[in-house]
C-alpha cells in the first residue's frame, strides 16, 4: 500500500482504536503468540484498530528488542484483519531506538506510527519539536506519522497550532495527533483549523463526546480493552450523526461512569489491565505489569 493510500485511510478513519495492554507471561516475558487472539477479541467488541506501546501498553518500560518483535506481530495480525488499523508508538528515551523502531514499522508496512516529544531533554520551542518529528519521520517516510500529545506527562510548552502548521510543511509524513488532554477549547480550535488535512484522535475517554460534537470522530482509549465499550463509542458516533444528543449523552455516561470507577481504585491504566485480566473468559494471556511500582 502506498503512503498516499495509508494517509487517506487515517484522515478518513472513524471509530474506536484501543490503547492496548502488553501481554506478559508469568516469567515476565512477552506473550507474542497471544496477539492474534487478543486482536480477535478486540474486533468482536467493536474495536477498529490498536495503538501499540502507548501508556496502557507500558511502551517506555519495554526493551527495544521486545518492541521490535512485538510490533512486527501486531502489524502482521492487523494486516490479516480486514479494516483493522495498527499504529505503533515508537517513543523511546533514545532517538536512535525510536529511529530503529520507525524503520521496523516501514519494513513491516505499518499503517502508522506515533511518537511523544523527548520527555527529559524537552524541546523548548516549536522549531526544536518539529525538527525532532522530522528526524523520526525521515527514518520511515512511507509510514504516516502521528504526534502523541500528552502534556500532563511530557510538560512540553509549545503552541500546538504552530507545531502542526510547521510540521505539515517540514515533515511530509506528518498526518495526525493523539490528543490526550482535557483542554476542549484547544482541540476544538485544532479541528476547526486543520480538519481535512490533519487527523485528531481523542485520547481521554471523558472527552469523547465533546470531541464528537466538534467533528472528531475517532478515539484512542484504554477503556476499549473492556467488553462492550468499543460498541458504546460507535453508538455515540451514530447518535451524533443523527443529531440525537440525548442518546449520545446516555451512551457517554456509561463510559464516564466506568472511567470514574476505575480511577477511584488508583492508577487508571493499571486498573484497566487488572479489569481485563479478571475476565475469566479470555482466550489470551494478559499477565502482570512490567512497571515495577505497579506490579
Amino acid at each position: 500500500m502506498s503512503f498516499a493510500e495509508k494517509k487517506d485511510i487515517i484522515l478518513n478513519f472513524e471509530g474506536p482504536i484501543v490503547a492496548n495492554v502488553t501481554q506478559f507471561k508469568d516469567d515476565g516475558s512477552i506473550a507474542v503468540e497471544d496477539v492474534d487472539s487478543y486482536v480477535d477479541y478486540l474486533v468482536a467488541n467493536g474495536v477498529k484498530g490498536a495503538y501499540v506501546f502507548g501508556t496502557t501498553g507500558e511502551g517506555l518500560s519495554l526493551q527495544n528488542s521486545e518492541k521490535l518483535t512485538l510490533a512486527e506481530k501486531w502489524i502482521k495480525k492487523g494486516k490479516a484483519t480486514k479494516g483493522f488499523l495498527t499504529i505503533i508508538n515508537v517513543s523511546a528515551t533514545s532517538i536512535r531506538d525510536s529511529i530503529e523502531q520507525a524503520r521496523k514499522c516501514e519494513a513491516s508496512n505499518a499503517d502508522g506510527m506515533a511518537v511523544l516529544p523527548p520527555i527529559y531533554y524537552r524541546p523548548s520551542n516549536v522549531d526544536e519539536l518539529v525538527q525532532y518529528l522530522k528526524e523520526i519521520g525521515d527514518a520511515a517516510p512511507n509510514v504516516p506519522l502521528i504526534y502523541y500529545h500528552f502534556p500532563e506527562i511530557t510538560h512540553v510548552p509549545v503552541d500546538l497550532a504552530s507545531v502542526i502548521e510547521k510540521a505539515l510543511e517540514k515533515v511530509p509524513s506528518f498526518v495526525g495527533m493523539k490528543y490526550t488532554s482535557k483542554d476542549i477549547i484547544e482541540v476544538q480550535r485544532l479541528q476547526q483549523n486543520f480538519a481535512g488535512r490533519f487527523k485528531v484522535f481523542i485520547g481521554y475517554e471523558e472527552t469523547l463526546l465533546p470531541g464528537l460534537v466538534s467533528g472528531i470522530n475517532s478515539g484512542i482509549c484504554a477503556l476499549f480493552n473492556l467488553p462492550g465499550y468499543g460498541q458504546v463509542y460507535s453508538k455515540m458516533i451514530e447518535a451524533v450523526k443523527k443529531n440525537d444528543l440525548p442518546e449520545a449523552r446516555k451512551e457517554h455516561l456509561l463510559i464516564s461512569e466506568k472511567v470514574q470507577a476505575l480511577t477511584k481504585q488508583g492508577s487508571y491504566f493499571v486498573n484497566v489491565k487488572k479489569a481485563l485480566k479478571a475476565d475469566q473468559g479470555l482466550k489470551f494471556v494478559v499477565g502482570k505489569l512490567r512497571t515495577p511500582a505497579y506490579s
